[in-house]
């Protein structure tokens, strides 16, 4: 039987001090969960900058939400981190098929049956992302700088989520009072540029 986690979000906003590259309205990172899979980035095609290169991005985003980035540009702004973009989108394939023949077994258990439908619609999701990063393997996707900011980043992590054109790089984290937004890029390997980058944070405890 699995345990719950119960998540509190805080009564009143999660920050002390908005800042301008926040726009909210970020409503792929809320859905439920079979939908929100269909709409997210893996995790493997998403590279926070290093602090060493935070300043640096930060100036290359002064006046757009986004910049396509040359290779000597990914290589300063990530020195350091392995970006091997085959392999990572390998291991997510493994990761997200796993995770679908979990929820198939579980569909299947007849101590599930309230929740089947739920269990095999997840796993369709997981399947669907699996198949999609094979798919983006061999050179199909290039690099943008993105805007993004966090709360407490020592307790969470980015989560980004295409909705049509649009990119929403959303940080979750967990906290006991609201503090100032950080600006922290994000370097994002797409299809193509998006549209619009929305930035969204939130807080839970």
């Amino acid at each position: 039987m699995s345990t719950a986690l119960l998540i509190f979000w805080l009564a009143g906003p999660a920050w002390s001090q908005t800042d301008s590259w926040f726009t909210g309205s970020c409503a792929a990172a809320r859905r439920p969960i079979p939908e929100l899979l269909l709409h997210e980035v893996h995790r493997a095609r998403v590279f926070p900058v290093p602090y060493a290169a935070l300043h640096e991005s930060i100036v290359l985003l002064e006046t757009r939400s986004f910049v396509a980035l040359s290779p000597t540009q990914v290589s300063r702004l990530l020195s350091g981190v392995d970006v091997d973009l085959d392999s990572g989108l390998a291991a997510a394939a493994r990761d997200a098929t796993a995770k679908a023949e979990k929820r198939e077994a579980a569909a299947r258990d007849p101590f599930f049956k309230d929740h089947a439908e739920m269990f095999w619609s997840e796993a369709r999701a997981y399947r669907a992302l699996a198949a999609d990063a094979l798919r983006l393997r061999g050179g199909r996707t290039a690099p943008y700088l993105v805007r993004a900011l966090v709360l407490n980043e020592a307790t969470g992590g980015f989560s980004l989520y295409l909705d049509g054109d649009d990119l929403c790089v959303f940080h979750g984290s967990l906290g006991h009072s609201p503090v100032p937004m950080t600006r922290h890029p994000v370097v994002v390997y797409l299809e193509r540029p998006p549209k619009r980058v929305l930035v969204d944070v939130s807080m839970a405890e």
